[in-house]
């Protein structure tokens, strides 16, 4: 047992314990944080669209979004696909196969490559 006025064994003193969560040792930056978030989209096939809109689509998109109980993305994608799908189709229903491939390079923006 220690003496009550031994200041000098510090093995014997209570430790304070520093506030907040303890660390790990394993500490990222912004930057390492936000890399290996976007490296993690990249691998589940995931692209970032930043875009302005009006304040009437966002209001439909929140909407639509609340009524299906999905995310944006959710109610975007199938709507965006469809849409190019029906292009397709209609660009490989009609023309020769010269003037279909040139319309799809027009559609893609692969037309100049």
């Amino acid at each position: 047992m220690k003496d009550l006025h031994d200041h000098q064994t510090a093995d014997l003193l209570p430790e304070k314990r520093p506030r907040g969560r303890p660390r790990t040792g394993a500490a990222k930056t912004g930057a390492e944080r936000q890399r290996a978030y976007r490296k993690q989209s990249r691998a589940r096939d995931r692209a970032n669209l930043n875009v302005m809109i009006s304040v009437e689509a966002r209001v439909s998109l929140d909407a639509l979004a609340r009524h299906h109980g999905c995310s944006l993305a959710e109610v975007l994608e199938p709507l965006l696909i469809a849409e190019k799908d029906k292009i397709v189709a209609r660009i490989y229903a009609t023309g020769a196969e010269a003037e279909q491939e040139a319309a799809m390079g027009a559609f893609f923006g692969t037309a100049d490559l």
